[in-house]
């Protein structure tokens, strides 16, 4: 079983996959481009900066990691690029929730600041996915389900997925 759960930055992708990674009693693999920043550099630059062999020996390892056992995958891409996933889940929040999100995860004061870094994480990850593999992240038809986590809590997305892969199975 492969569950891809994928969104913009902050708006709960890792929280609902951790939880229900937990509740299924199966892994959590995430592979996050974070791991490789350094000092103050941010992760759109970070992004931009990315070459396309890079990006793909990423991808490849997260797909490879996801192969090997039942699991929840919580990356930007891994519903496009999980063939076999059993379900796929878009979580989206508006960009005020995203925000303050961000700000207590990066611990940040300045609202306006973070905001321009939410975006320009977003932006700079739809013009990379765009260019190494002409995908629109902002295209969902294939998707199972999308969840506003603005509105509905972890528990309650959790909820919502498992009935989803519950019904999905039978």
């Amino acid at each position: 079983m492969k569950i891809c759960i994928s969104g913009f930055t902050a708006s709960g992708k890792t929280a609902i996959s951790e939880a229900l990674s937990s509740k299924l009693k199966i892994k959590h693999v995430q592979n996050s481009y974070k791991e490789y920043l350094e000092g103050n550099a941010t992760l759109s630059k970070f992004i931009d900066a990315t070459d396309e062999e890079f990006a793909k020996n990423f991808d490849m390892k997260t797909i490879e990691m996801a192969s090997k056992e039942d699991c929840v995958v919580s990356t930007w891409l891994s519903p496009w690029l999980i063939k076999d996933a059993d379900l796929r889940v878009w979580i989206y929040a508006d960009m005020d929730v995203r925000v303050k999100r961000y700000m207590g995860r990066e611990s940040l004061n300045e609202k306006e600041g973070a905001e321009k870094r939410v975006s320009d994480t977003d932006s700079s990850a739809i013009a990379s996915f765009k260019k190494f593999y002409n995908i629109d992240i902002n295209e969902h038809s294939d998707f199972d389900l999308q969840i506003n986590t603005g509105k509905i809590s972890v528990e309650g997305a959790v909820n919502i997925i498992s009935l989803a892969l519950k019904d999905k199975k039978t």
